[in-house]
């Protein structure tokens, strides 16, 4: 396996804005400007929700650099997520979710302006790098990869990044406790389904926590996004 074939996507970008809520928390987007051989093709990213049956949330190893004044400086070198991507008439474009606790996109870099170099090496479930080159041979031949089930350490990770489940965990909370980051969401799970590590949830012996997360997911807090936010 060549370090090449481990990219997944690799070019330059277009500062196109940066967002900061309790619904969505940290995202940046990004202008992907076309060749002239790229007029009618497809945005890059749209492989990667095609591979996930139309869904975003692919995960990739990203580093972010500067790009002009003779200057470049690493700006992000940490994990984000595909929120989502176009390709009509405005030109290609890709936001992402962003995994650091601080925004180092908000309120710095001016839109249509400022240029980084950007390059994504693809996760999987597991955390290791996916190989690109091996995956498009696959497809092309018409044996498509068989992903690895998501283990529920995992699916738990992601629930406690989510804005929404801090709010359903403090209004759950016992006293005036309130859960207003993924560390205090992370201990309300574990006190909630009785485990001391996530990981617990990945070894089937585990029975009883296991059910109790799947109870807590499918019932109550789906009843919550439900009540709350079920007319958006």
């Amino acid at each position: 396996m060549s370090t090449e074939s481990l990219i997944a996507f690799k070019g330059d970008v277009i500062f196109d804005g940066a967002f900061e809520d309790d619904e969505w928390g940290k995202t940046v987007r990004f202008i992907i400007p076309q060749q002239v051989g790229d007029i009618g093709k497809a945005n890059p990213f749209k492989k990667f929700t095609k591979a996930r049956k139309g869904r975003v949330g692919t995960r990739f190893e990203a580093a972010i650099v500067t790009v002009g004044d003779g200057q470049n400086e690493i700006i992000y070198n940490d994990n984000v997520m595909l929120k989502g991507w176009t390709d009509g008439t405005g030109g290609w474009k890709v936001t992402f979710w962003l995994a650091s606790d601080d925004h180092p996109f908000m309120g710095t870099y001016k839109r249509g302006e400022d240029h980084f170099a950007i390059a994504l090496v693809e996760l999987d479930d597991d955390d290791t790098a996916i190989d690109q080159d091996k995956r498009d041979r696959l497809e092309k031949a018409g044996t498509h990869r068989k992903r690895k089930p998501q283990k529920l350490s995992a699916v738990a990770a992601i629930l406690c990044s989510n804005p929404r489940f801090w709010e359903f965990a403090s209004r759950g909370a016992e006293g005036a406790r309130v859960v207003t980051n993924k560390d205090q969401a992370d201990a309300w799970l574990k006190q909630r389904i009785n485990i001391l590590s996530k990981r617990e949830l990945d070894d089937e012996i585990n029975v009883d926590q296991i059910r109790r997360f799947h109870h807590l997911v499918r019932i109550p807090f789906n009843e919550f996004i439900v009540r709350e936010y079920g007319d958006e």
